[in-house]
């Protein structure tokens, strides 16, 4: 005896709330990135202050203060390349 062919279920592709783009969350993302590049290009501007402009006589706060400012630096570098993708991505939506 043959068996009863079964119905297939579709396969029905939900798409994600978060995966969708809207203006409102796009803006407040780019005021998040935005804060946190000034943020960091203000706490690197002190630094290379402290670290390359005043004289300290100590060398372990000079190179400290060296450090920070390096690294602060990249972390606003990577704020700034992420704030750019971000305006990129408005612009295009708009059109």
């Amino acid at each position: 005896m043959a068996r009863k062919k079964r119905a297939r279920k579709v396969a029905t592709r939900k798409v994600s709330k978060k995966a969708i783009f809207g203006t409102e969350d796009l803006n407040k993302k780019i005021k998040i990135v935005l804060n946190n590049f000034l943020l960091f290009v203000a706490l690197s501007l002190v630094a290379s202050l402290f670290g390359f402009v005043i004289p300290i006589s100590n060398t372990v706060l000079l190179t400290l203060f060296q450090a920070m400012a390096t690294i602060f630096g990249f972390v606003a570098l990577a704020f700034l390349i992420t704030l750019l993708v971000l305006v990129i991505m408005k612009i295009i939506k708009k059109k």
